[in-house]
């Protein structure tokens, strides 16, 4: 059965709107208590391995919801749980709304088009050590982010799989490799428009 998990990260700054969110997928036992808690260790092991800046806040319990998928609207999680990463924020963080990005593909499905493949995740909370000073994703970010990877999918339950959802297809694949970008991304605020920023007026 395939279920798909969200883990919502809460920002220091306690407007539901700057929250980071993160959507996986998996495909493995149909879902009991003993199986959320299982995705649940996990999720928390991968998030443990990340060094985080101080934007997102780890004093606050981070959430995590699971669903069936797919599944009639209005569709219920059926398992929730809350927990909280191991490691400390560093003291200096990066932007909120710049991510690391995590992408994952399946490379043997061949009769689905390659864009139906392929996923990826947005990490915005690493601290000022994930970037180099050419404004790249640094080696010791990647590396953190694919030790999480085996962490995760070592912690998995025996004949669960990382899959990667196609809402066009209606299909999941297994995930068979992953790239960390070199150049980071943009996260945008959710649910209401940024209230800060800089402006210049010119004249025409």
């Amino acid at each position: 059965m395939l279920h798909k998990i969200q883990v919502v990260i809460p920002a220091k700054t306690g407007d539901p709107a700057d929250d980071a969110s993160n959507s996986w997928f998996f495909e493995g036992a149909a879902m009991t208590e003993a199986v959320g808690d299982a995705y649940l260790a996990a999720l928390t092991l991968f998030y443990n391995q990340l060094p985080r800046g101080g934007t997102h806040d780890g004093a606050r319990e981070w959430n995590l919801k699971a669903y069936n998928w797919p599944a009639a609207r209005p569709n219920y999680p059926v398992y929730e749980a809350a927990f909280n990463p191991a490691l400390a924020p560093a003291a200096t963080a990066l932007p909120p709304t710049v991510a690391c990005v995590l992408s994952f593909f399946n490379d043997a499905v061949t009769a689905l088009p390659r864009a139906r493949r392929r996923g990826r995740i947005y990490l915005p909370f690493f601290s000022t050590a994930a970037i180099t000073g050419t404004g790249e994703v640094a080696e010791g970010a990647k590396n953190d982010i694919f030790a999480a990877i085996d962490a995760m999918r070592s912690a998995l339950p025996a004949n669960t799989f990382h899959s990667i959802w196609s809402e066009a297809e209606q299909a999941q694949t297994a995930v068979e490799r992953y790239r960390v970008d070199s150049s980071f991304d943009t996260v945008r605020r959710r649910k209401q428009k940024a209230t800060q920023f800089w402006e210049k007026l010119v004249t025409i």
